[in-house]
């Protein structure tokens, strides 16, 4: 009986000290400054896609983040300028005031693949055209 009880106490301190040694490597590996340093990029980069997709998802829009590329909105905005952009479905949803001036996104017709930001001056809906 006592060898049993020797052999179990043998097994839990060859246990402890693998534990001790993942341990000691898991400690070497964070003491490695591009270890830490590849950690927190790889956390920074998961952050930003997280908010991406958030963005995405709560401003219903594939790219909700946009610049103005030439100078024509200026003084309102410059080029570089941050927009953060909400979605709509179609052109009933768009509240365009005159005197307001709202600023809208839009694909441009000749190249879909191309953002155009422009002012509203005037809103007109035929969805017969």
């Amino acid at each position: 009986m006592r060898y049993s009880v020797v052999r179990v106490t043998e097994a839990m301190e060859d246990t402890s000290e693998q534990s001790k040694g993942n341990q000691s490597t898991v400690d070497m590996l964070l003491k490695n400054d591009l270890v830490v340093t590849l950690l927190l990029m790889g956390l920074v980069v998961v952050g930003v896609l997280v908010f991406e997709a958030i963005l995405v998802t709560a401003l219903q829009t594939e790219y909700p983040l946009h610049t103005p590329i030439s100078p024509s909105m200026q003084p309102t905005l410059n080029v570089g300028d941050l927009l953060i952009v909400q979605g709509v479905n179609n052109g009933e949803d768009i509240i365009g005031d005159e005197e307001v001036g709202d600023i809208v996104v839009f694909r441009k017709p000749t190249n879909p693949d191309e953002f155009i930001v422009h002012r509203v001056i005037e809103k007109t809906w035929n969805p017969t055209e």
